[in-house]
């Protein structure tokens, strides 16, 4: 703030902040500038990841492809529940395909890791219901 003629201040424009701020901003402008056009979808990605909302994106990610992950048949018997800090958390509706996931775990992770590379492991949780 910029000390008033009575003594007070008044709103303005810090002089020690606002060369920095425009040209941090000019720095911005022409980054965007080189970059060139961007897709809208890789636009909101980015943007949606800005915000905190990676390991929703990541989640729907592996979700959209979990079939490929796993294959069709183990595909419709779990399905990922959550991921977060870098833990798949994968929910199977009964025991028997619990196990046969975790004896799959490293082949899955790997899968899962080559869509999000965030993966860092996998646990497997029965869902009762």
């Amino acid at each position: 703030m910029k000390p008033d003629s009575d003594g007070g201040d008044k709103p303005g424009r810090c002089d020690a902040l606002g060369p920095a701020r425009s040209q941090d901003r000019s720095r911005q402008d022409r980054s965007r500038q080189d970059r060139g056009p961007q897709r809208v979808g890789a636009s909101l990605v980015e943007a949606a990841r800005l915000m905190g909302a990676g390991a929703a994106l990541d989640l729907a990610t592996l979700e959209s492809q979990w079939a490929s992950v796993v294959g069709a048949n183990l595909a419709s018997h779990c399905h990922p529940a959550s991921f977060e800090k870098g833990v798949l958390v994968v929910s199977a509706d009964h025991n028997a395909w619990a196990a046969e996931l975790r004896f799959h775990s490293v082949a899955v992770t790997e899968r899962a890791r080559s869509l999000v590379p965030r993966v860092a492991s996998l646990v497997v949780r029965v869902q009762t219901s």
